[in-house]
């Protein structure tokens, strides 16, 4: 498969099934893209998603591998940043390295 979203909905679907008792998802993520475009495909996506400051996340892609570094102000904002990672085509692994840094506000 080429999506990560389609292993994971592979997944569901037979976990589903009458008499399953667990699943070992071994289905490959495979894609002709290059580091350069996934790398793109994951920035343009940060970019456009209104509720994260993209300019506080770094994105990396070795291999078919995501890596996100730097800070977001919520939790809510480092899973919505690591499902923008996985959705990028080609994506085989992801690692969030973010870190929440909360901010106080005293009246």
């Amino acid at each position: 498969m080429e999506w990560n979203y389609e292993k994971e909905e592979a997944k569901k679907s037979v976990e589903k099934l009458i008499g399953v008792r667990g699943v070992s998802n071994g289905i490959p993520i495979v894609s002709e893209s290059k580091d350069a475009v996934e790398k793109n495909a994951v920035e343009n996506t940060l970019v456009l998603n209104w509720s994260l400051n993209d300019k506080n996340i770094e994105v990396e892609v070795t291999d078919h591998k995501v890596t996100l570094t730097g800070t977001v102000s919520s939790i809510y904002q480092k899973e919505e940043a690591g499902r923008i990672g996985w959705a990028a085509p080609g994506i085989w692994s992801l690692d969030i390295e973010l870190i929440v840094e909360y901010e106080y506000a005293f009246a």
